[in-house]
């Protein structure tokens, strides 16, 4: 106890957690690098993509995410809009044995504020049966129905999306 003040002196040991990722908006980057982590996080080989043309051609912004210690790039997110109501997510990826730290989340958050303070009102994302938990639990988006019209048949078939029930206007805003 402490005499001069009448009080008891506690000690409160917290737990750091090194931050998993740094996140940047409009963050730099290499076509080499987003070629890389797309390929890593889709599973499929490299192929060259003109990245950075694309992303200042198209985008409303975009995060990128860094691991502290060495800059590596570990994930990206990108984000387009039709100019006015409406954004949507493109590309969400984290290397994979990144995933599972928050730094998706972190991403599609950061994305979101972005979007609304550019006076967006809708974030949409397509998504895999697979990825559904992340989407939904992790980011806060609600299933809806959407349709695809394939415009490339040399492209391969999308995979079918399950189930979901049409929902109103008014239960999305809840």
């Amino acid at each position: 106890m402490n005499r001069a003040v009448g009080y008891q002196i506690t000690e409160r040991w917290h737990t750091y957690r090194r931050r998993p990722a740094d996140l940047e908006l409009w963050g730099s980057v290499t076509d080499a690098e987003l070629t890389s982590l797309h390929a890593a996080a889709f599973g499929h080989a490299p192929t060259a993509v003109p990245w950075n043309e694309r992303l200042t051609a198209h985008s409303l912004t975009w995060v990128t995410a860094r691991a502290p210690e060495d800059r590596s790039l570990v994930g990206f997110v990108n984000v387009v809009g039709d100019g006015g109501a409406h954004a949507f997510l493109l590309d969400t990826m984290v290397r994979p044995d990144q995933q599972g730290r928050g730094i998706g989340r972190g991403l599609v958050r950061a994305a979101a504020r972005e979007a609304t303070l550019r006076g967006c009102h809708w974030l949409h994302a397509d998504y895999e049966e697979a990825a559904a938990a992340f989407y939904e639990q992790g980011c806060g988006l609600v299933p809806t129905r959407a349709g695809l019209l394939r415009l490339r048949p040399d492209q391969p078939e999308p995979r079918p999306a399950r189930d979901v029930t049409s929902r109103s206007r008014d239960q999305l805003e809840t």
